[in-house]
């Protein structure tokens, strides 16, 4: 995004002061350069927690009486501690209210003491504010952040990602970096040790940089301690580097699939514990009626190189693994905003040529990255007697997400339109905030690709994107687990247990079959549906699924064509020369 202060590209991790004019606008920002910079993780089987320790320099004659320090975060991920060294004294964060955080730290500062505030700032930006920096020292940060692990489709793994924000090159600061000659060249250290707890590591590789793995041990592990499977570590084959793309690393597990849970037991509060689930979604549903599928495609300035190419690929494998019988259309955006056709049109390989000429015309040249507009009119010309599928690609740097998710989630939740919202994040450095709370307000889910992944990797993510995109929409239905006590109760009184249907050692979707059930649906536009007879449970957990097998014409509902005009269902069931079809582009 071009011209805009307040981008996401001008909060990178780094220590800087403001010099200028005091409007934001005006005002100019210089970095203090970093000495030093070591990552150090740890993966469990459900969660990552990484410390960051970074050493800045105020190479300077003169104290710095006010400074911040920034920090980029993942959609999801936390800081939960932070350390700051400087001036011979440690700072440690501690949890306050904010407006009392805040006259704690201005009475320290007026006093000429060291002082430091956490504090958020717009969506994915953490800071600390840092007051009277001695001239010709060092700060140390050491910043303890935690979230969930991701999935990564192109391997059907685990997926732990460090992005070139924490990093930063020389040249990508936004703003003016204090030199001096005496201080090293920069580079990380980046450690990842590995506990699968119960579960073997069958292999552990990054797509973007040379690693050195270590199986069955980690790196605090003594070498004559013996090999344990469900252990590794890795570290940078070249010991330390600059992160020129972000550092990602992929986790094969034997038991991935396996529905898990973690039970957290608080160091000093008695009878004070935290549970964490996780339900892995692994089945396959009939699909249903062929939807429309609207591409919302990023062509803003930010998009140029690698990324548009990206881009670019991506988009063809999703046109060209498209069924028949759906209808589509692309749109490219920035500033402004362009639809291939007024309305979207079936898919037949004349549609698709001019789909594919138009997204090889693709050059990154729309100037702003403006993506609620685009969403706003693939709602409006949408075909409201089919079901929507929009899939967002972008590297989401852009502000007023917030703006983004409140309209997806009217239209989807508050005014039941049947509707599906999916994001593909694309290069090095992208807003997983943006991405991630993209599909989670629009009911679908989001898959990553960085700037060294390609080829079948990028095939992978797009071909499971489009699956999920096929499935017939799964609403009204509620999550049953049946606990241990309720299994025993059930085998003590014969078999009959309390109001809660027998099932098997995993999770069921149940359909609501009840009147008298609490729901909070909203009205729908699509017709009410009798659902007063009580219909069979879907599992939702089915081992022997297929995820990736491709959508076999039987599994297609008989009456997949039955929207279509007589003419395009002959050319569809009828093979013919793709020059003579019928589909000719009019305006609706």
């Amino acid at each position: 995004m071009f011209g805009n202060p307040y981008a996401q590209t001008d909060h990178i991790c780094g220590c800087y002061y403001v010099i200028g004019h005091t409007n934001p606008f005006q005002s100019k920002r210089r970095y203090l350069p970093q000495v030093k910079l070591a990552s150090h993780t740890t993966i469990g089987p459900l969660c990552v927690t990484t410390v960051l320790t970074q050493t800045f320099s105020n190479p300077g004659d003169e104290a710095i009486s006010q400074a911040r320090y920034t920090f980029p975060l993942h959609d999801g991920v936390a800081v939960n501690g932070y350390t700051i060294r400087y001036a011979d004294k440690d700072l440690v964060g501690v949890v306050k209210q904010k407006d009392d955080a805040k006259q704690t730290y201005q009475e320290a500062v007026d006093r000429g003491e060291t002082a430091g505030l956490l504090e958020s700032l717009p969506a994915g930006i953490f800071g600390v504010s840092l007051a009277n920096i001695p001239a010709k020292s060092d700060i140390v940060v050491a910043i303890t952040y935690c979230g969930e692990l991701k999935h990564d489709a192109a391997i059907d793994g685990l997926r732990y990602t460090l992005p070139t924000s924490i990093a930063p090159r020389y040249g990508s600061y936004p703003g003016e970096l204090m030199h001096n000659n005496t201080l090293p060249s920069g580079g990380i250290s980046i450690t990842v040790d590995i506990d699968m707890v119960s579960s073997a590591i069958r292999k552990v590789q990054s797509p973007s940089h040379p690693i050195a793995v270590s199986s069955g041990s980690l790196s605090t592990t003594s070498p004559t301690s013996p090999f344990i499977p469900h252990l590794s570590s890795a570290t940078l084959t070249l010991g330390t580097t600059e992160l020129a793309q972000d550092f990602i690393l992929q986790l094969l597990i034997a038991d991935l699939n396996l529905p898990r849970a973690v039970l957290e037991i608080h160091p000093t509060l008695p009878a004070h514990r935290a549970i964490l689930t996780t339900l892995v979604p692994h089945f396959t549903l009939t699909p249903a009626q062929p939807p429309e599928i609207v591409f919302i495609a990023d062509q803003s300035g930010s998009m140029q190189g690698p990324k548009n190419s990206s881009l670019q690929k991506a988009l063809l494998v999703f046109l060209k693994s498209l069924p028949l019988g759906v209808r589509f259309n692309i749109c490219a955006f920035g500033t402004e905003h362009t639809f291939l056709w007024p309305r979207s049109q079936v898919y037949s390989a004349a549609n698709l040529q001019r789909a594919v000429e138009f997204v090889g015309g693709f050059r990154a040249a729309y100037g702003g990255t403006e993506i609620l507009k685009p969403l706003v009119t693939a709602f409006q010309q949408r075909l409201t007697d089919l079901p929507l599928e929009a899939i967002l690609l972008t590297d989401g740097q852009v502000w007023g997400e917030e703006e983004v998710f409140r309209f997806i989630d009217a239209q989807i939740r508050g005014k039941g339109v049947d509707a599906r919202v999916f994001a593909l994040g694309i290069g090095d450095g992208v807003s997983h905030s943006l991405v991630e709370g993209v599909a989670r307000a629009g009911q679908g889910f989001a898959q990553f690709v960085a700037g060294g992944e390609e080829g079948t990797g990028v095939e992978g993510k797009v071909v499971r994107m489009l699956r999920g995109a096929l499935y017939a929409h799964t609403r009204n239905y509620e999550l049953e687990v049946v606990y241990a006590e309720e299994e025993e109760e059930k085998v003590e009184n014969g078999g009959v247990g309390s109001g809660v249907e027998e099932m098997e050692d995993d999770f069921e979707l149940v359909e609501k079959s009840d009147a008298n059930l609490q729901t909070s649906e909203k009205t729908s536009e699509t017709p009410a549906v009798d659902d007063t007879n009580e219909k069979p449970a879907a599992s939702f957990f089915d081992p022997t699924a297929n995820l990736d097998a491709p959508i076999a014409s039987s599994q297609l509902p008989a009456n997949r064509y039955a929207h279509l005009h007589p003419n395009v269902l002959d050319w569809i069931l009828r093979p013919r020369d793709p020059d003579r079809s019928p589909f000719v582009h009019r305006s609706p």
